[in-house]
C-alpha cells in the first residue's frame, strides 16, 4: 500500500527546523511499507527525509550501511549528509547520501568489469564528448546531420539526444531495429527511413567510440547500472539485501532510467512488458518483505484550464493546446518565434495560486512555484516602498525598508543581493511591516555600511555574530512562502580585501541566430543557445572550473570562462557545482524585453516572489514583447485542475499575454 502525506505549504511554515507537526511526524516514523510525501516547495520536505534517516538509526530499526538516500544534485546531496550528521549524536560514514549519477559511478566503479565494462573508465563532460566525436567524425559517415557549410554544426544536438535516449533506456540495437521497421507516411518514408538509420548508426557509433576509449557519459551511469542489474540477479540481489531503506528526494524529476533504477533496488522482480507505443513497462510482484522506499515530491508549475495561449493561429485555452502545436515563444529583445509543444500534461491540486494584474490590465493566475521572468529596474519610480531581506554572505541577513531596491543595495558596502517581501503604498505601512519582522524573528536592522559615529565595523560585525540570522530568515521565508534561492538584485562578482563575491551568470537564449527582422514578424527557427558566464579572481571557483575540463582565460577582474550551448541543464549543473565549492551565486537572467527602449534582463523566479511594482513581459497589442510593471497581486489556496507544458529549445511560452517559463520541467539537473 502506498500512503500519501500531504502536508501542504502552510502547516510546515509555522514550525521550527527542529519540530515536525502530526503529518510529519507520522510520515517519519512510518515504516510498514512504501511511502510518497507531496508538498509544495519549500515547506521542508527534505526536513522530513533527514528526519527519517535520523529516526531509522536512532531506534535501531535499520544500520547507517543499510540506508540509501538519492537525489539530483552535489549540492542536494551535500546539504542532506550536513543535516543528518547534526541530527545525529556520532558521524556514519558507511551510510550512502549521494545523487543518482554518483552512486551508479560507485556500482560501476565496483562491478563494471561483471557488465563489460573497464571499472577504470573516464567520465566525459558534455565538452570531452563533443571533442571525442569531432575528433572522430568521419567515422560516423553523417549525410543529414552534416551540413556542407559548418560538417560539425549539429553535434551538440546529437549529444543531447542520445543523452535522452539513454534516460529512456534505449539501446543500440532497439533504435537501430526502430528505424529499420517503422511505418512512415508513403510520400516521406524513404527521406525518413535514412535520416532514422542514420542517427541510429551515429548512436551506435558514438556509444561504441567511448567504449574503445574506456570512457562513460554522464548518461551512461545510470544506464549501464540498469544493464547490469538485470544481467547480474546475484548482484541486484546483494543491493537489494544491503539498502533496506531507500529515501528519493525531488521525485518529480526523476526520468525512466531513474525510475526503473529505483524499483529495481526496491526488491521488485520485474517483469517487462510493452504498452502501445512500445515503451518498455515495468509489472511485477513483490518480495514478502514490505518494500522500506520513501519519495517526496513536488507539485507541478501549473496554469488554470481556462488559461490562453498564444500559438500560430490565434489564441487557444491551455487545456485544448496538444503536442506537436506551435505556440508563440520569446527569444530576447522583445523578438518572438514559433516553438513546438513537446508534451502536455493535466493534474488536479491543493495549492497556493497567484493571481496577478499588471498596468494594463493583462491577468495571469498560476501555481506559487510557476518560475516566471522578473524585472527590478536599476532605478525605481519610487511609487511604492518595499520591505526586503539583504544579504551579505560572510555576515548574515539584515532586514530594512526602501523605495528603489538596486540602488540600497549598491550603496550597501559588502552586501551581496537583496530580495524583496513586501511592497507597500508608504513609508509608514513599510516601517510597520519591518518592525512586525524584525522583533518576531529576530533580523537585525542594522546596515552592513559603517556610519561615523553611530555603527563602527567591530560592533557590527558582532552584532551579526551574536544572531543566528540564517536560521531566523528561513523561518521567516517559509511563512511568508519565500524562495530565498531566488533573489530581486545582486551585485556582480569582486575579490578584494575582505570583499568576495563569486558571481555566476547563468543567460537564457543569449544567441538566437537568424533574419533579423522587424518587431512583430517572426524569427524563423533561430538556433537558440545558453550562456554561463563567470569571471571571478576566487581559486576555489578558479580550480574547479578546471577540474570540470574548461578552461578559463585571463580577464580584468581575474579569470572567466564563458561557455554557450543549446543544453541549459548542462551549462546549470556546472554552475552548481562551482557554486558549491566557492559559495557562489547563481542568477538565472533572460534578457527577454525591452523597458523605456532598451532591452533589459529579466530574473527568473517562482511566481510566489512575484511583489507589486515589479515588471512582468507582455506580448502588446504591438506585438511586442515589452515590460509591465504588476500594479496588484492576489493569492488564495484552492483546489483546482491545473494544465503543464514542456516547449521545444526556448523553454517560454505566452499565457495570457504575459510570457512565462516553460512549466513542466524546471531547470533542475543532475550532477555527479
Amino acid at each position: 500500500m502506498v500512503f500519501t502525506v500531504n502536508y501542504g505549504t502552510s502547516k510546515l511554515a509555522a514550525l521550527s527546523h527542529n519540530m515536525l507537526n502530526k503529518a510529519q511526524n507520522e510520515a517519519v516514523k512510518y515504516t510498514d511499507g512504501p511511502l510518497l510525501i507531496v508538498a509544495g516547495a519549500g515547506t521542508g520536505k527534505t526536513t522530513v527525509i533527514t528526519k527519517k534517516i535520523a529516526y531509522l538509526i536512532e531506534s535501531s530499526r535499520a544500520k547507517p550501511k543499510e540506508i540509501l538516500a538519492l537525489t539530483f544534485t552535489d549540492k542536494a546531496a551535500e546539504e542532506m549528509l550536513t543535516r543528518v550528521d547534526e541530527e545525529l549524536d556520532v558521524g556514519y560514514a558507511e551510510m550512502q547520501i549521494s545523487t543518482f549519477h554518483a552512486f551508479c559511478q560507485k556500482i560501476l566503479e565496483l562491478y563494471g568489469l561483471d557488465a563489460g565494462l573497464p571499472n577504470q573508465f573516464k567520465l566525459l563532460t558534455q565538452t570531452d564528448a563533443w571533442l571525442l566525436i569531432k575528433k572522430n567524425f568521419d567515422k560516423f559517415n553523417l549525410d543529414y546531420y552534416r551540413p556542407l557549410g559548418n560538417p560539425t554544426k549539429h553535434i551538440h544536438e546529437l549529444i543531447k539526444h542520445f543523452s535522452k535516449c539513454k534516460d529512456e533506456l534505449v539501446s543500440q540495437e532497439e533504435y537501430l531495429k526502430y528505424a529499420e521497421n517503422v511505418k512512415l507516411d508513403k510520400d516521406n518514408v524513404e527521406f525518413e527511413k535514412s535520416r532514422l538509420t542514420e542517427i541510429a548508426n551515429a548512436y551506435h557509433t558514438y556509444n561504441q567510440l567511448l567504449l574503445d576509449n574506456n570512457c562513460l557519459d554522464f548518461g551512461d551511469l545510470i544506464y549501464y547500472t540498469v544493464k547490469l542489474l538485470e544481467k547480474r540477479p546475484n548482484i541486484l540481489k546483494a543491493l537489494q539485501e544491503r539498502y533496506k531503506f531507500i529515501l528519493v528526494d525531488e521525485f518529480q524529476d526523476v526520468n525512466w532510467a531513474q525510475y526503473y533504477l529505483v524499483r529495481l533496488l526496491s526488491n521488485v522482480i520485474p517483469t517487462p512488458s510493452t504498452d502501445a507505443r512500445g515503451r518498455l513497462l515495468v509489472e511485477g510482484s513483490l518480495s514478502n518483505t514490505p518494500i522500506q522506499l520513501t519519495v517526496v515530491g513536488d507539485d507541478d508549475q501549473c496554469l488554470p484550464k481556462s488559461t490562453k495561449i498564444r500559438t500560430v493561429s490565434g489564441t487557444k485555452k491551455i487545456c485544448d493546446v496538444r503536442r506537436g502545436d506551435n505556440v508563440l515563444s520569446a527569444v530576447g529583445k522583445g523578438y518572438y518565434v514559433t516553438s513546438k509543444i513537446l508534451q502536455t500534461k493535466k493534474t488536479t491540486k491543493n495549492t497556493e495560486f497567484i493571481k496577478i494584474e499588471t498596468e494594463n490590465g493583462h491577468k495571469l493566475e498560476l501555481t506559487d512555484n510557476h518560475i516566471v521572468f522578473c524585472y527590478t529596474p536599476d532605478t525605481s519610480d519610487k511609487k511604492h516602498f518595499f520591505v526586503y531581506l539583504m544579504e551579505r554572505q560572510d555576515w548574515g541577513w539584515r532586514i530594512g525598508i526602501t523605495n528603489d531596491p538596486a540602488v540600497r543595495l549598491r550603496l550597501e558596502r559588502g552586501a551581496d543581493r537583496i530580495i524583496l517581501l513586501k511592497s507597500c503604498h508608504n513609508e509608514e505601512e513599510a516601517r510597520f511591516y519591518e518592525t512586525i519582522f524584525s522583533l518576531k524573528y529576530n533580523i537585525p536592522t542594522v546596515c552592513f555600511k559603517e556610519r561615523d559615529g553611530t555603527q563602527n565595523k567591530a560592533w557590527l560585525k558582532r552584532v551579526f555574530s551574536t544572531i543566528d540570522t540564517a536560521s531566523n530568515v528561513k523561518q521567516l521565508a517559509n511563512d511568508l512562502n519565500i524562495d530565498l534561492e531566488r533573489h530581486h538584485y545582486s551585485l556582480g562578482g569582486v575579490y578584494r580585501g575582505e570583499m568576495r563575491r563569486v558571481k555566476i551568470n547563468l543567460e537564457m537564449c543569449h544567441r538566437n541566430y537568424g533574419v533579423k527582422l522587424k518587431y512583430g514578424c517572426y524569427r524563423q527557427a533561430p538556433a537558440i543557445s545558453h550562456k554561463l558566464q563567470i569571471e571571478t579572481s576566487d581559486r576555489k571557483a578558479i580550480d574547479c572550473l578546471l577540474k570540470l575540463g574548461l578552461r578559463p582565460t585571463k580577464a580584468k577582474k581575474g579569470m572567466r570562462i564563458r561557455i554557450t550551448n543549446v543544453d541549459f541543464v548542462y551549462l546549470q549543473n556546472i554552475a552548481k557545482q562551482v557554486a558549491v565549492v566557492s559559495g557562489g551565486i547563481i542568477e538565472y537572467g533572460f534578457k527577454i524585453a525591452r523597458f523605456k527602449g532598451r532591452t533589459r534582463k529579466a530574473l527568473m523566479m517562482p511566481a510566489k516572489n512575484l511583489i507589486e511594482g515589479l515588471y512582468v513581459p507582455v506580448f502588446n497589442n504591438k506585438k511586442l514583447i515589452v515590460f509591465e510593471q504588476i500594479s496588484k497581486i492576489e493569492k488564495k489556496k484552492k483546489r483546482e485542475t491545473v494544465f503543464d507544458l514542456e516547449v521545444d529549445r526556448t523553454n517560454n511560452f505566452i499565457a495570457n499575454n504575459i510570457v512565462v517559463h516553460n512549466s513542466i520541467y524546471a531547470f533542475r539537473g543532475a550532477s555527479v
